[in-house]
């Protein structure tokens, strides 16, 4: 009884197998050139129109009430810690001459005072800045912060190494 079991089954198998083999598929390539030919005449009558971009007058206020309100982690660059108050804003007169697109900050931690610069959300802005920064400030370094604003520094910040 197994060896019927076992023939029937291959048998069974067999001839699905070859019948599946039996299936022949026919392209029609006229039509197919004549939808590719209907295709470029559609993609040649496309004519390219202005977009007019209509926003509420409130929209720029509102986003500018969102950019202020937010208090997110973030990156300054610290240029000197110094418990001479009078030294530190020469310095600050310095890079204000030197930057003056990019805040400043005076921060008293006892007994230094600190001047940190900038608002960076990721480590990397803040490596970029930096670079153009140790040019005049050699001793400046990156330190985190809690609280910073977004804002965008005018500076070119492509990597120099190709």
């Amino acid at each position: 009884m197994n060896k019927k079991a076992i023939i029937w089954f291959f048998s069974f198998f067999l001839s699905v197998s070859m019948y599946a083999q039996n299936k022949i598929l026919h392209f029609d390539f006229n039509t197919i050139q004549e939808k590719k030919e209907k295709l470029a005449q559609i993609n040649t009558n496309i004519q390219l129109q202005p977009i007019e971009i209509i926003q509420d007058s409130l929209i720029p206020y509102f986003f500018s009430l969102y950019q202020q309100e937010r208090n997110l982690p973030g990156y300054r660059i610290q240029i000197i810690s110094t418990s001479n108050r009078n030294e530190l804003r020469k310095v600050k007169s310095e890079f204000l001459k030197a930057f003056p697109d990019i805040k400043t900050y005076e921060i008293y931690q006892q007994p230094y005072f600190k001047l940190r610069v900038g608002d960076f959300l990721y480590y990397y802005e803040a490596m970029c800045i930096k670079k153009y920064i140790e040019q005049q400030f050699p001793g400046a370094y990156i330190v985190s912060e809690n609280k910073i604003e977004n804002v965008a520094y005018p500076l070119n910040c492509q990597s120099d190494e190709k």
